[in-house]
């Protein structure tokens, strides 16, 4: 049986209970020049075969690796401190909730039958806590963006980390933020001081600094958004945790990589303006865990800590230093504790101390401790499983503690103590705990998870006595056939402990408290879900009422003045609920557009199966599923629904085909939820395609062919470069010489017997290194002392290719599928839609006389479906993939061989009757094109980086560039340094989407010779796809919502 031990004691002078290679030829060639791109007027083209950036086989530099809760103590003034948490109960009705999705939500709870949302704020970064200050929100969050600058920036300042929000709640509606303020690094706790009429903010942080600092900041801050930065501390080390009383605050900090305990610095917070005094800091024994592992009484700092994964002993400890000049810290006392224990649950509480460890060897012991320092063992108690926190309950003669029993498994429990008699060898009256074998909690890492209230009741115990304290417990767990989340309700009294009731919730509640004392109402919170209950009856909750806090909004179509938002079911803690043997069907809401389509009331809502996917034909939709348990899993449901009358959805026909892909059904796995049932979908593969009155479900086909055995001759530098190069006691870099680089032939032997010519590449270098750089240039091969390796292994070609299953909806019945099929040796490359027609790229294998190097053919294949039949137009030879389509001109993007990697270029064509003819050609030399796409107009965008050079010093940042379409040639407007992490995802006339970390960076291209930025949107969640509609983005990001952009909004925070 696993055992825990408990420990209470008196300190200074109280009474303690403490618980427990040959050379090649010179004469080998090098493989030919870089390709040249083809002359305008050509209408035959050939193009390298690889991708934009991959190393040409005409020069490899390979890499080298020289660079490889209750509050502590008593208050010394009037002040008093406050702990932050993500919720707060107003005075009149409302709950404040910082979600993890949503950010900021008011909600209104008068009507507990019917909670509504009132206003919210959607932010940026991960949130920590906040406080309340008159009308007035603090909010921190973690992980926050923004970006600083003017429309003049080309490239805006970014700023992420820590931060306080400051929010306006003067009108629940309409919630604002109108201040915010910085604190570098990772927000990990604060407190908040109020005391006649002034408050004052205290923040502290993590950041790396060169191993670890900890960061203290403190701001004045008041009701009427004011934020004013005070006084930064930087302490050395990570910080472990902080306590607080209205006067002092205690920050505990570690060095993961050192041998000694953590170090404790006292605070001088008295101030009530928030100016900090930075006290003395002391070394305790062991790691200080947690805030209640410190506290400051009658000026005596007392600390309590326990083994350190990196500690020389494995003991823990309580000491005390007299605070009386907190510049000046002197020991007093102290004890140590549970040998080979681990240190759980503790409380200072007035002259008593009150320790949990976990039994690992030795046995559980009580000691006394005298005045003078005398220690004598006074009582042993052994008791299975752990406390994690305590809380002192009626006038602080009994302890209610929350953690785990594990005697029959390990589940959650709740135990009652009585603390009158220190030298008692049993204090434990009673125990419950969850009816599960196995079950947790948030309440085992956070304190601020449950609730224990006192005269909140009067129920009779079993025995007769009258209980009138209350113990709201939240757990998950697993009952044998499903998970099961709720909130167990216990009462007490000074000598019983009863389970009650128990209060369902569908996802993980972090926090469970009281809501109305008057009418007894409980709230039960998690990210997706408030729930209210009547607990006036402990054994029988009733549930009131709910609301969902972050609907998992995954997709959005526009049908005119309306918009269909799907809230799928399948977030991430779905199947924890009671239903969970079967897959949830998801709900299409219909909406009007001049509402916040996140929040808007919908007008109509179609149910449809989860894992389906949706597509937007005209009016109509088409809902695509596979069915489950059909035979080859091959078999699909086509629901078509009329939506010209969004407020009446209509479904007109429902029909099963054999052979269609989803998208998001290509790929099936299973899905491991324990009970579930059935295959979940994961996306891959191409969406199906509304061409003119059509749908197109493209079906990619998987194909390989044994090219044959590819022989490498690699010769590399003689010797071991770091042996001189690295100090080989520290690691640290020396001055040396050294060469470096790699040359490689390669030979390919066909399955036929047929030896393909065999060409060479790679270059030698030599190297100069210091203490601060590296320079390397290009020396001859004969000059460099080389060593020979040979393999060889064989090679195969994979590629996918193309079916098309076409039905035509434009009536109210679901016809036969119509059946497009490309040849095997077609490889897919990609889709195009314009107007009533399909455009396919593919490309086929081609070989150049006299260069080994492979090459591919692209060619088009026009398939029009804005007739009664689909017409297949003849295939048309291109250099490389098609972009656009705009009457007889084309816009292409080729592949090319080059000196160092294979290169892209653009071109223009002109569609002829017999094929296409080259108007224009700009070829990027050494650059690497990560995006193209049109805006709309007359101007195709690009993202573009220099070829990386381990042995060049070039600018290597991202380019947004600029080419206009209009007139003769394809001129370049502009070339403008962006975001090093910006991805270039939508483009309308006069402006650029890119995302960033955290939001959505918009780019002004009204002049595309200048671009600047414009604004910043702060996001959460990847989008997959941006909607453009008029002067809005939009994108669904689940649980984090839809997000709707203003992109003529300027809102670039001011440097």
């Amino acid at each position: 049986m696993s055992q825990k031990k408990w420990i209470a004691g008196m300190a200074l002078g109280t009474m303690l209970i403490a618980a427990c290679a040959d050379h090649q030829s010179e004469s080998l060639t090098k493989t030919p020049a870089p390709q040249p791109e083809p002359e305008v007027g050509a209408s035959r083209f050939v193009s390298a075969d690889g991708y934009n950036g991959e190393q040409s086989r005409g020069n490899d530099n390979f890499e080298n690796n020289a660079n490889a809760a209750p509050e502590a103590g008593e208050d010394a003034d009037e002040r008093t401190v406050e702990e932050g948490d993500i919720y707060r109960v107003t005075t009149d009705g409302k709950i404040l909730n910082l979600n993890a999705y949503r950010g900021l939500q008011i909600i209104d709870m008068t009507d507990p039958a019917n909670p509504d949302m009132l206003g919210k704020v959607q932010m940026s970064g991960h949130p920590v806590e906040m406080y309340q200050v008159g009308s007035r929100v603090y909010a921190l969050m973690n992980n926050w963006r923004g970006y600083y600058g003017s429309r003049e920036d080309v490239l805006p300042d970014a700023y992420q980390g820590g931060v306080v929000v400051v929010i306006d709640i003067s009108n629940p509606a309409a919630p604002t933020v109108t201040g915010r303020a910085e604190v570098p690094g990772w927000i990990r706790s604060s407190r908040l001081t109020r005391g006649n009429g002034q408050e004052a903010l205290y923040v502290v942080a993590n950041e790396y600094q060169g191993g670890g600092q900890t960061n203290v900041k403190s701001f004045s801050v008041n009701s009427t958004g004011a934020i004013t930065a005070k006084t930064t501390l930087n302490l050395d080390g990570n910080v472990g945790d902080i306590q607080a009383t209205g006067s002092r605050l205690m920050v505990a900090r570690h060095d993961w990589q050192g041998q000694g305990g953590s170090d404790v610095t006292l605070i001088d917070i008295s101030s009530p303006t928030g100016e900090m005094v930075e006290g003395d800091t002391v070394r305790v024994k062991g790691y200080v865990a947690n805030k209640f592992n410190m506290d400051v009484h009658e000026n005596v700092l007392r600390v309590v800590s326990g083994n350190h994964w990196n500690s020389n002993e494995n003991t823990n400890h309580l000491e005390t230093f007299d605070a009386t000049d907190i510049s000046n810290l002197t020991p007093i006392d102290s004890a140590t504790f549970g040998d080979n224990e681990d240190l759980f649950a503790t409380l200072f509480l007035g002259e008593k101390a009150f320790f949990v460890t976990y039994r690992r060897v030795d046995p559980f012991h009580a000691f006394e401790i005298t005045a003078n320092g005398m220690v004598d063992e006074k009582s042993e108690f052994i008791v299975s499983g752990w406390n994690d926190y305590f809380r002192p309950v009626n006038s602080e003669r009994q302890l209610i503690g929350i953690g785990k029993n594990d005697e029959n498994g390990n589940t959650m429990a709740v135990s009652l103590y009585d603390i009158t008699d220190l030298t008692n060898p049993s204090p434990m009256l009673d125990r419950e705990e969850v009816e599960l074998s196995f079950s947790w909690s948030e309440a085992n890492w956070d304190d601020r998870a449950f609730s224990v209230l006192e005269k909140a009741t009067a129920v009779q115990a079993p025995t007769g006595e009258t209980e009138t304290g209350v113990v709201l417990l939240p757990f998950t767990g697993w009952d044998q056939n499903e998970y099961i989340s709720a909130v167990q309700i216990f009462t007490f009294s000074d000598t019983t402990l009863t389970k009650r009731g128990i209060m369902e919730h569908d996802t993980p509640v972090r926090r469970s408290f009281l809501a109305d004392a008057t009418d007894k109402t409980v709230g039960n919170l998690s990210e997706a879900e408030l729930a209210l209950y009547d607990a006036s009856a402990p054994d029988l909750p009733v549930r009131l009422g709910s609301i969902e806090l972050a609907p998992n909004y995954s997709e959005l179509l526009f049908y005119g003045s309306h918009a269909v938002r799907r809230k799928d079911k399948r977030s991430y803690y779905w199947w924890w609920s009671s239903s969970s043997n079967t897959a949830p069907l998801d709900e299409l809401e219909i909406v009007p557009i001049g509402d916040d389509l996140d929040s808007a009331e919908s007008i109509a809502e179609i149910q449809i199966p989860a894992g389906s996917t949706i597509t937007k034909v005209g009016d109509k939709l088409v809902v695509t599923q596979r069915l489950q348990n059909s035979t080859n899993n091959d078999e699909y449901e086509v629901q078509l629904w009329n939506l010209s009358t969004p407020g009446m959805p209509t479904l007109e026909d429902s029909e099963v085909y054999t052979g269609l892909t989803t998208g998001y059904n290509d790929y099936w796995g299973w899905y491991d939820c324990f009970g579930c049932d059935y295959y979940y979908p994961y996306w891959g593969g191409q969406d199906a395609m509304a061409v003119a009155d059509t749908i197109v479900y493209p079906v990619s086909k998987q194909e390989t062919e044994l090219l044959g055995t590819i022989n490498y001759v690699e010769e590399y530098p003689s010797g071991n470069y770091w042996e001189s190069c690295y100090d080989n006691q520290t690691g640290e870099r020396q001055d040396c010489t050294y060469f470096s680089g790699r040359y490689r032939c390669e030979t390919l032997t066909r399955p036929n017997g047929t030896v393909e010519p065999t060409f060479c590449h790679g270059d030698f270098y030599e190297c100069t290194q210091t203490a601060d750089d590296t320079q390397c240039v290009e020396v001859p091969r004969s000059t460099v002392p080389r060593e020979t390796r040979t393999y060889s292994y064989e090679q195969n070609r994979y590629w996918t290719y193309w079916d098309f299953k076409i039905l035509d909806v434009s009536g109210s019945t679901l016809p036969s599928a119509t059946q497009i099929t490309m040849a095997n040796d077609e490889e897919s490359v990609g889709l195009l839609v314009r107007g009533d027609s399909l455009f396919a790229t593919y490309k086929q294998p081609y070989q150049l006389p006299n260069d080994p190097r492979p090459f591919v053919q692209y060619f088009f294949r026009e398939i029009d479906l804005g007739g009664a039949a689909p017409v297949i137009k003849p295939d048309v030879n291109i250099p490389g993939e098609l972009l656009e389509v705009d009457g007889n001109t084309l816009i292409t993007r080729d592949f090319l061989w080059g000196s160092n990697i294979v290169e892209s270029s653009i071109n223009r064509l002109t569609r002829t009757a017999n094929g296409a003819v080259l108007n224009d050609v700009e070829r990027f030399e050494d650059q690497v094109i990560d995006t193209i796409t049109l805006d709309g107009g007359s101007n195709l965008l690009f993202t573009f980086r220099q070829t990386y050079d381990y042995y060049s010093n070039d600018d290597y940042s991202v380019k947004l560039g600029i080419i206009s379409l209009t007139g003769s040639g394809l001129n370049v407007l502009s070339e403008t340094p962006i975001d090093s992490w910006a991805s270039l995802r939508a483009a309308i006339p006069g402006r650029a989407l890119f995302t960033v970390s955290g939001g959505l960076l918009v780019i002004n291209i009204d002049d595309p010779s200048a671009p600047e930025a414009q604004s910043y949107f702060s996001t959460n969640g990847w989008p997959r796809a941006f909607i453009t509609e008029g002067a809005n983005a939009y994108f669904a990001a689940g649980m984090y919502g839809i997000y709707t952009f203003d992109l003529n909004e300027s809102n670039l925070l001011a440097p």
